[in-house]
């Protein structure tokens, strides 16, 4: 899939710098973006809109938005979700095998991002 403005990214992410210049990398390659602060509206926007992927943060206290990355995979298992870690932890990383579709961690380069992003959405491993 190539970027249209039918794919629709959702990104879930606390840090206020971070979740902005992510939506502006992201509108400027020419995806919709809807940004949230933390992962307790996602199931109502999940619901409303169809998103083509959907970005969500894992902080140092990680089991919340461990337990929404189930959430989300186990109702919209079709969403692929990149998760976008802290810091290297070993046991959120073993928690997310088969969960989340990518796993990265801070900080990030933009064009990588963009990249699996390209290859989620073209349906790539």
């Amino acid at each position: 899939m190539v970027p249209t403005l039918t794919s629709a990214i959702l990104i879930i992410e606390e840090e206020y710098n971070l979740r902005k210049s992510l939506q502006l990398i992201l509108k400027h390659a020419g995806y919709t973006v809807k940004t949230l602060k933390d992962s307790l509206d996602a199931p109502d926007l999940l619901e409303k809109t169809e998103y083509s992927l959907v970005i969500l943060s894992l902080h140092s206290s990680g089991q919340h938005a461990l337990n929404q990355i189930a959430n989300i995979r186990a109702s919209y298992p079709h969403i692929p979700i990149m998760v976008l870690a802290a810091n290297e932890m070993t046991e959120p990383e073993r928690a997310s095998q088969g969960i989340a579709d990518i796993y990265l961690v801070k900080p990030i380069d933009p064009n990588l991002i963009l990249t699996h992003i390209t290859d989620i959405l073209k349906g790539l491993p």
